[in-house]
């Protein structure tokens, strides 16, 4: 998300308290087009009733953050107290008690309002239509936009002093705990703007945070879908929920299909709707980047994070290299699937035939620590943290939000989203959000809501480790060679979601946001257009598509949070180094992954992980994940 003045003053600190839940809860439509290993959708709908109601036994306990409204009414006050706290030290900003203050205070205001936003986000996630929460959402969303408007006087201010006087600041022993922000916003003082300029950008940052708003509200809780009588006789809708059992390679390709154009009917209805949308938010996105000074919405994106753009090139150059072994995959795909064509949304089926193993919640759960044990004690620990019940949020529920995501909360554990129904896929999810929940809970040794920020693209590490751990694992102990092939396929499959498919996202994203920076306008037929073109470039001619494919961009919410989806190839990439450090006996490999975690957001990107042993500064680390996806190639070649 951009960064302007304003941006960087408000949402350098709740970038990840605001959109961690949108960015997590949307990896089930980003990393399968639809599903991946951040979503257990559900197989079929012939779990009893009586099974049902046990489920529904194991929600989230939110009193861990308030143990009623009257706690959440009291620190909405004291929020509203800090902020005049903070917004009284315009004109002060001259001295270094002032900065120090500033910085103090805002960090305090920062940590208060992050705790309502969880509050009532996680309230809205569990229940889409609960009006009540969806009023306590626009109440702190109201709160956010306040603290950007009052406040917004601070950073023009403080960088009209002099580098002396800044350097003075920066030497000062109480501002260790927020120097990490102090130096990315003094970096990022030449793409401020005066107060007034930003106070009446605001309208732009509500079009951009509405647009997405929009798209939540529409695709989580407004589409209806149709119903599809499955090869089994169960009917049920063709939606996301779903999808994920209809390619089932026990199923006829007539089959999926059918069930694929019948889901994409819904969003081709709103094809209109939602491309004005998608416009609205990159015009937002591009039109803050220029008028904030930036060369383009992606520098703009990658500044606040001190993320060199080589990164993010790395990733698209690392991409077309590999075409060859992504064309061999798909060779693989088809031959398993006895078929002459391989559609876009076959792409997501297992090489291997699924053994039909299910893991009750309970099993899931040793599974998963067992999988993790070579992390260590301490990590075990903080495992049993999120484990114990009242942090995650278990199985599905009408109107509850799909996929999965967790989200940090200061001053208790994070809380996870699952929509659990007992095949490997959930089981997989269930690490993966523990990976970003152990990274949240480590991350909360920083002194300040600034070290305890952790970014997006670190946090995809910690999340596709454990997936990478998880399937090692099975694969060692499987208990028969078809078991072992499935466990193989899948860790094959998921590093072909997480990496390639999210460069083809890249690869589109960076056209449709190229198309409006050039004055353009994002029509549905124009978006259509730049979705087959990308496909085409990056998938090549032999890659099918029906003619409801076109629209696909449409089911993608991940396009609402900036230049997210690379960070899943880099985050995939990483994993890759850290698994085959830890996996070789590497003595220190488990210990310097810790120190890692316990940095939280202290630092960039690319020193950050470095203290995990990998540098993602060149493209070199991207060999990992290649030479991964090549033996697993070989294995079943």
């Amino acid at each position: 998300m951009e960064k302007g003045t304003e941006e960087t003053n408000v949402k350098r600190i709740f970038s990840f308290f605001i959109a961690m839940a949108m960015a997590l809860s949307m990896t089930a439509c980003s990393l399968n087009q639809g599903q991946n290993a951040d979503t257990a959708a559900a197989q079929n709908e012939t779990t009893s009733s009586e099974k049902q109601a046990a489920q529904q036994e194991i929600p989230w306990d939110l009193r861990a953050i308030y143990p009623d409204e009257a706690a959440f009414e009291k620190e909405y006050s004291q929020t509203e107290a800090q902020i005049k706290t903070v917004s009284a030290l315009r004109g002060r900003l001259n001295t270094t008690d002032g900065v120090v203050g500033y910085y103090a205070g805002f960090d305090e205001m920062s940590r208060l309002a992050g705790r309502l936003d969880a509050y009532a986000t996680l309230q809205v996630q569990k229940d889409q239509s609960d009006s009540k929460a969806k009023e306590l959402v626009g109440r702190v969303s109201n709160l956010l936009t306040r603290m950007s408007t009052e406040t917004a006087f601070a950073l023009p201010e403080l960088f009209a002093n002099s580098d002396s006087f800044l350097d003075k600041v920066a030497g000062d022993p109480r501002m260790k705990p927020y120097l990490i922000w102090f130096h990315r916003d003094r970096a990022e003082s030449d793409h401020a703007l005066p107060e007034r300029e930003e106070q009446l950008l605001q309208p732009l940052y509500q079009m951009r945070d509405g647009a997405y708003n929009l798209y939540a509200s529409l695709t989580g809780s407004d589409l209806t879908f149709p119903k599809i009588k499955f090869p089994d006789g169960t009917e049920v809708p063709a939606d996301e929920n779903h999808y994920a059992a209809a390619y089932n390679k026990n199923y006829s390709q007539e089959f999926r299909i059918a069930y694929y154009d019948a889901m994409m009917q819904t969003y081709g209805a709103f094809r209109n709707t939602l491309a004005q949308n998608l416009h609205n938010y990159y015009t937002a996105v591009t039109q803050s980047a220029s008028l904030h000074k930036y060369g383009s919405a992606l520098e703009a994106d990658l500044a606040p994070t001190d993320t060199p753009i080589s990164v993010y090139n790395g990733v698209l150059n690392a991409e077309e290299k590999t075409k060859p072994s992504l064309d061999r995959y798909f060779s693989l795909l088809r031959n398993s699937l006895g078929t002459t064509k391989l559609y876009s949304f076959e792409t997501n089926a297992s090489i291997a035939k699924d053994p039909g193993t299910t893991f009750p919640y309970e099993d899931a759960r040793t599974l998963v620590k067992k999988a993790l044990a070579p992390l260590g004690n301490d990590y075990a620990n903080q495992l049993d943290v999120m484990l114990e019940g009242g942090a995650i949020d278990v199985y599905p529920a009408e109107n509850k939000s799909t996929g999965a995501f967790a989200m940090p909360v200061s001053g208790t554990h994070p809380y996870i989203l699952l929509n659990y129904t007992e095949d490997y896929n959930s089981v997989s999810t269930l690490a993966h959000e523990l990976g970003h929940a152990a990274h949240m809970l480590y991350s909360q040794t920083q002194e300040s809501s600034y070290g305890q920020n952790v970014s997006s693209l670190t946090s995809e590490v910690t999340s596709t480790l454990n997936e990478l751990l998880l399937s090692d694992y099975m694969i060692q102990n499987a208990k028969t060679e078809e078991e072992r092939q499935y466990y193989a396929a899948e860790q094959l499959s998921t590093l072909y979601k997480s990496f390639f498919t999210q460069a083809f996202f890249a690869r589109f994203q960076e056209a449709a946001v190229r198309e409006v920076e050039n004055g353009g306008t994002l029509t549905a037929d124009k978006l259509d257009e730049l979705w087959l073109e990308t496909t085409r470039d990056s998938y090549g001619p032999e890659y099918a598509v029906t003619d409801s494919y076109a629209a696909g961009w449409a089911r993608i919410p991940h396009f609402y949070n900036g230049f997210y989806v690379y960070q899943y190839a880099v985050g995939i990439s990483a994993a890759c180094n850290i698994a085959d450090r830890i996996q070789s006996g590497d003595a220190g490999a488990a210990e310097d992954y810790l120190t890692f975690l316990k940095a939280g957001d202290s630092g960039n990107v690319v020193d950050l992980l470095n203290l995990a042993g990998v540098d993602i500064s060149n493209g070199n680390y991207i060999n990992a994940f290649t030479a991964r996806f090549e033996r697993l190639l070989k294995e079943f070649e």
